[in-house]
C-alpha cells in the first residue's frame, strides 16, 4: 500500500473530478475503512485540507470516515453546478456526426457528452433508454434510407440495441456516407433510364414565325416556338379564332369567336 496512488485536492483541482477519482479509488484500495479518510486528508492542500482538519479525527477515522469527510467538503467547494448543467445539455444536444466521422468514434464521443450530464447531476440519468436511443439516431447525420434500414432492425427501441443495429448496418465501421452504400446492399442505387425521344420540327412556318426565329436561338427555344405555334395553328382550324389579311397578306389581327371557320373579307 506504501506505493498506492491516492487522489491529490489542491485550489488548482476540480472538486467534481476529484470526488469522482475518490470514488474509483475506493473500488481499488486495500486500504480499511477507516483508514481511507485520513489518507485522503494527508494528501490535500489548501481550502480543501483546512475545512478537512476542522472535522474531529475520530469521526474520521470510523467505517463512514469518507462520507463525512465529502460531506463537509461539500458545505465549501461544492459550486451551484445550474450552469456547469446548462452547457453540459447543449453540448450534448448540439452534437451531430460530422460526415467523415466513423459510427464508431461518434458513439464513443455521444457516450462521453451523455455521461458529463449525469456526472453533474450526481448520478441521476437525465434520458431515458428509449430517448437516448432515438437522439442516438437522430443525430448520427444519416440519410433517410439509412435511418429507415436502422429503425426497422430494431426490434425494442433501447439504447444498447440501437448501437448494435447501427454498428451492424456499418458493417465496414467507417460510417460515411459514401462508402455506406458498399457496406450496405441493400441500399444499392440503380442507374436511372432516360428516355429520349427525336425532335421534329415543322416546315409550315409562315414568314412572321420565320422572322421571329433569331440564328442565336437555343434548340430548347425553338422547339418551345414550334409547339406553341402548331397549337395555335390547331385553334385556328377548329374555328376558335376568325382572322383577317389584307392584300399583302401579312397578317393584321385575330379575335376569338364563338363559332365558325370562315376568314372575313380582306380590307380595302
Amino acid at each position: 500500500m506504501g506505493g498506492e496512488k491516492i487522489p491529490q485536492l489542491n485550489d488548482k483541482v476540480d472538486y467534481q473530478q476529484w470526488k469522482r477519482e475518490v470514488e474509483i479509488w475506493q473500488y481499488g484500495t486495500q486500504a480499511k475503512m477507516s483508514q481511507r479518510a485520513p489518507r485522503l486528508v494527508g494528501a490535500m492542500e489548501g481550502k480543501g485540507r483546512d475545512a478537512a482538519l476542522l472535522i474531529p479525527a475520530a469521526e474520521l477515522g470510523c467505517e463512514t470516515g469518507v462520507e463525512r469527510l465529502i460531506s463537509e467538503l461539500d458545505k465549501i467547494l461544492l459550486k451551484d453546478t445550474t450552469q456547469d448543467l446548462f452547457q453540459a445539455i447543449g453540448r450534448f444536444e448540439r452534437y451531430e456526426r460530422s460526415k467523415n466521422q466513423s459510427i464508431d468514434d461518434y458513439i464513443l464521443e455521444f457516450d462521453q457528452l451523455f455521461k458529463m450530464i449525469t456526472s453533474i447531476q450526481g448520478g441521476i440519468v437525465p434520458y431515458g433508454g428509449g430517448v437516448k436511443a432515438f437522439r442516438l439516431l437522430k443525430q448520427a447525420n444519416l440519410s433517410g434510407d439509412h435511418q429507415r434500414i436502422i429503425r426497422a432492425t430494431v426490434v425494442t427501441l433501447t439504447y444498447e440495441n440501437m448501437v448494435t443495429a447501427m454498428k451492424r448496418t456499418f458493417g465496414d465501421g467507417s460510417g460515411i456516407e459514401e462508402n455506406s452504400l458498399q457496406a450496405n446492399p441493400y441500399l444499392k442505387e440503380e442507374p436511372k433510364a432516360v428516355k429520349q425521344e427525336p425532335v421534329y420540327y415543322t416546315e409550315k412556318e409562315s414568314p412572321q414565325a420565320k422572322k421571329k426565329l433569331s440564328p442565336s436561338c437555343s434548340e430548347d427555344e425553338k422547339v418551345l416556338y414550334v409547339n406553341r405555334r402548331n397549337s395555335s395553328n390547331r385553334s385556328k382550324r377548329s374555328g376558335r379564332y376568325k382572322r383577317s389579311y389584307s392584300y399583302n397578306d401579312n397578317w393584321i389581327h385575330r379575335q376569338p369567336t364563338g363559332s365558325g371557320r370562315g376568314r372575313s373579307k380582306p380590307q380595302t
